[in-house]
């Protein structure tokens, strides 16, 4: 999975949540360490972002639910 796969992934899944708010969504570049954010399905299967990524499986979908919580806060 790319970067912008996993990005469009992130920003398809909060925009089904919120289909009624408008979403501006970004991404850090130059100077983030995350580099790959795979969704869980993507480990295993010896991707090149599996193994470049710091992360574990299912943080694609930790950020998601995070990013869920948060938008529910500011539009409550």
């Amino acid at each position: 999975m790319s970067t912008s796969a996993c990005a469009s992934s992130r920003s398809r899944a909060l925009r089904e949540r919120f289909p009624e708010v408008t979403l501006v969504i970004g991404t850090l570049a130059n100077g983030s360490n995350v580099w790959y954010l795979p969704d869980a399905n993507s480990f295993g299967n010896g991707l090149y972002q599996e193994e470049a990524s710091i992360l574990a499986q299912g943080s694609l979908e930790a950020v998601i639910e995070a990013a869920t919580a948060a938008i529910r806060e500011v539009i409550a």
